[in-house]
């Protein structure tokens, strides 16, 4: 029975690495096989749901945990918003953004409930990290006249700044999978000793983001660093009144010393980037819709953006502003409330020390929120990594490294 298991957890494994893949050529642009990628997620919610039965020997028990909360909230959201409260003006867009989020909740549904089943948490982030950081280190090969470092000096700059996606889609899109590499990296690094490619993966993720010069990324590891830097300070002997101390100092040096270092005009900035035309073109919109609680419609960002809809709101680039725009008071407190429930969880959940490192990756993820449209959203190719990891180590009750180290 334990060669099975075994089998069974890499046929998981493999199964999540191809869909991943998949994913990744979709959403990045690089789709050149004749397969349809919906298919391909057929195929996997099929194989997964039949070796999670197999190995649960057909019995799956439900309990109210805070994995299963979060995904029967983002149920709920997109049934409320894809057919109950569907704007018959954009019937089709609504739709099809309907038919996207189904499939997608449902992939993530069945890829926590195999990591439960099998145990499969370290499995399923080290198969994220090795898939996407191999993706990445061919498109670095393959264009390596994209790396130009004197523009590097330019990456905050309103108009000197020029930007490279090495083949991978959009800057921003290279940028966030380069920071989740370079945290998983630091995570499995905690968890186990590093591999020597561990490091060059690491390396190459560093220079594809600074010449993705892409902004929300790059302070996306400040964050990062800020946050885990502040949550190891339990850890020392100093005075807790001593430690608050030296946390507010240091943030507040961060914060003050960003706009000396390069000359930032923020208002600029969110003109060029149009990250501020929501607040005085779409919001308006919105308030004088007449559907405040229900929201103007759950279409994608790409429908608003290209002025599909009969509401000519220019894109949507806050995920938070996205969902109160596009599905109202209503639509916005489901959101929240699933947030606040993975952030509760994973704040609480110390019995595994790796959690402050998920915790604080998190925090990225929300952060990186204000700027694209990427919490809960299957466009987001990351979410397909993200939410299956804090879905489940929010919920997780056992100490994964102790797991580790007895199975080594």
């Amino acid at each position: 029975m334990k060669i099975k298991n075994i089998n069974l957890k890499m046929l998981f494994i493999l199964s999540f690495a191809v869909l991943l893949l998949s994913r990744i050529a979709v959403l990045t642009e690089n789709y050149s096989i004749s397969l349809n990628p919906v298919l391909i997620e057929m195929l996997y919610i099929f194989i997964v749901a039949v070796i999670v039965i197999w190995k649960n020997r057909g019995i799956i028990r439900i309990k109210k945990t805070r994995d299963n909360i979060v995904l029967v909230l983002l149920l709920l959201h997109v049934v409320l918003f894809g057919i109950l409260f569907s704007n018959p003006l954009m019937k089709n867009l609504i739709n099809n953004q309907f038919k996207s989020q189904i499939i997608f909740i449902i992939i993530v549904s069945i890829s926590v409930i195999a990591i439960r089943s099998f145990d499969a948490f370290y499995e399923f982030i080290e198969c994220s990290y090795y898939t996407l950081s191999l993706f990445l280190m061919v498109k670095f090969i393959t264009h390596l006249s994209d790396v130009k470092i004197s523009n590097i000096m330019n990456i905050m700059s309103v108009d000197k700044r020029i930007r490279a996606n090495f083949g991978f889609g959009h800057y921003n899109a290279l940028g966030a999978a380069c920071v989740l590499i370079i945290m998983l990296t630091l995570y499995l690094r905690k968890i186990q000793k590093a591999r020597k490619v561990d490091y060059i993966f690491a390396v190459i993720s560093v220079i594809m983001l600074l010449c993705s010069a892409s902004r929300n990324a790059i302070t996306g590891i400040i964050i990062f660093l800020i946050a885990y830097i502040i949550k190891r300070m339990k850890y020392s002997r100093i005075n807790p009144r001593v430690v608050v101390a030296i946390k507010c100092l240091f943030i507040l040096l961060i914060i003050s010393t960003i706009p000396f270092m390069y000359e930032l005009n923020y208002s600029e900035i969110l003109k060029i980037s149009q990250r501020s035309l929501i607040f005085y073109v779409a919001f308006p919109l919105y308030m004088k819709s007449g559907r405040i609680l229900i929201g103007l419609g759950y279409a994608s960002n790409a429908d608003y953006g290209s002025n599909l809809t009969p509401y000519m709101t220019s894109w949507l680039d806050n995920s938070y502003m996205y969902y109160l725009i596009t599905t109202g008071v209503i639509g916005f407190a489901i959101i929240m409330i699933a947030l606040v429930v993975i952030w509760r969880g994973l704040e609480k959940n110390k019995n595994f020390e790796s959690t402050e490192i998920i915790c604080c990756m998190y925090y990225v993820y929300m952060y990186m929120g204000l700027f694209e449209v990427t919490i809960f959203e299957s466009g987001s190719l990351l979410n397909y990594v993200y939410l299956p990891l804090f879905i489940f180590a929010a919920a997780k009750k056992q100490k994964i490294l102790e797991q580790i180290k007895c199975k080594e």
